[in-house]
């Protein structure tokens, strides 16, 4: 199922932990909510419950950058 799901327009993510049987994640991208209705329809035919879902407005990120800190301080402690 989890390949299938991935297969699918609008999913761009899914993620499969060891826990229960909700164990997938799965991240969608929709243009609108006729869209993210489509797309749950698609989910659904794969046999695949939807226990919980988020609509997500903003994200903020940043870099990840240890390593280089992790450098600098290797360097400062020469």
């Amino acid at each position: 199922m989890r390949q299938q799901a991935i297969e699918l327009d609008g999913v761009i993510r899914v993620e499969e932990t060891i826990t229960g049987d909700q164990n997938l994640g799965i991240q969608v991208v929709a243009l609108d909510t006729q869209n993210l209705a489509e797309i749950t329809q698609n989910l659904a035919e794969l046999d695949l419950q939807i226990h919980t879902s988020d609509i997500i407005t903003k994200t903020y990120t940043k870099p990840f950058t240890y390593f280089e800190r992790a450098e600098e301080h290797a360097q400062s402690q020469s």
